[in-house]
């Protein structure tokens, strides 16, 4: 036996192990790592574990051994790779996109980490376009990782559209009171901003977009109350410059239109 072997005892049952999993021998590769784990239980040994699990169609020990790799060393990217197969084995997408923006803000100059965090962020979208929205929750997260700012906007204006007057008047109080810090009264605004201002907002800016049905079903489907808080939990999602767009729009469809009505501008 050599030094190395002697100093890791666990090392020579590792490579074995790796041995067996090569020859695609997996129990005899389980047997061998859990060995290993026994002696020296390390990362890489729960690591290589996870993986002959997997092959074994052993989903949640495998994913166990992938979270306790990643207990022994949070750095270890191989076990955020290995928690991904073993969540995608069992059918869970979020769980994948979880575990590879996990990897991803544990080391984001890691080019591997950053190449799988964009896929399954890709694929997790990618499912969830074609999956019914439940809460507002899910809502918030979805509407958080849409890319593409456009998108994002032609959203909320899909939303206010699908509102009733009623309801875009309650929305567009809000919405002043956020952004005065509540220095316009709601007598004032429900006064000056009257239900029969609340016009549709034009969609031009968005042909060339698709819009997901089943996001203004989901809205549709909530009361008025829901509704309004689905604008302002959206609005705290939104980034600085999208709430400048935001509130330019504001400006542009319904103040100035009370300013001009009232002689205040040209």
């Amino acid at each position: 036996m050599s030094e190395f072997t002697k100093e890791n005892p666990g090392e020579e049952l590792r490579q074995k192990g790796n041995e067996a999993f090569g020859k695609q021998d997996f129990g005899e590769a389980e047997r061998l790592y859990t060995q290993a784990i026994e002696l020296v239980p390390s990362s890489l040994s729960f690591g290589n574990r996870s993986a002959a699990r997997l092959s074994l169609g052993k989903n949640e020990e495998a994913l166990a051994d992938a979270l306790e790799a990643l207990r022994i060393d949070s750095s270890y990217m191989k076990g955020y790779h290995r928690q991904a197969c073993a969540l995608k084995a069992m059918g869970n997408l979020e769980g994948v996109y979880e575990a590879y923006r996990a990897a991803f803000q544990t080391d984001s100059s890691n080019d591997w980490a950053k190449t799988q965090y964009k896929q399954a962020k890709k694929e997790y979208t990618t499912f969830l376009r074609e999956e019914p929205v439940s809460t507002i929750e899910q809502w918030v997260k979805l509407f958080g990782m849409l890319e593409d700012p456009r998108e994002r906007m032609m959203q909320l204006a899909l939303f206010w559209n699908a509102s009733s007057p009623a309801e875009r008047q309650s929305i567009f109080h809000r919405f002043l009171a956020i952004i005065s810090g509540a220095a316009m009264t709601d007598a004032v605004a429900k006064e000056e901003f009257t239900e029969d201002k609340m016009v549709e907002l034009p969609m031009d800016n968005y042909e060339d977009m698709q819009k997901t049905d089943a996001w203004v079903d989901f809205y549709t489907s909530q009361d008025s109350a829901a509704k309004l808080d689905v604008f302002e939990k959206t609005w705290d999602a939104t980034t600085d410059q999208e709430k400048n767009i935001i509130i330019n729009d504001l400006k542009h469809f319904f103040l100035v239109p009370v300013l001009r009505e009232k002689g205040l501008i040209g």
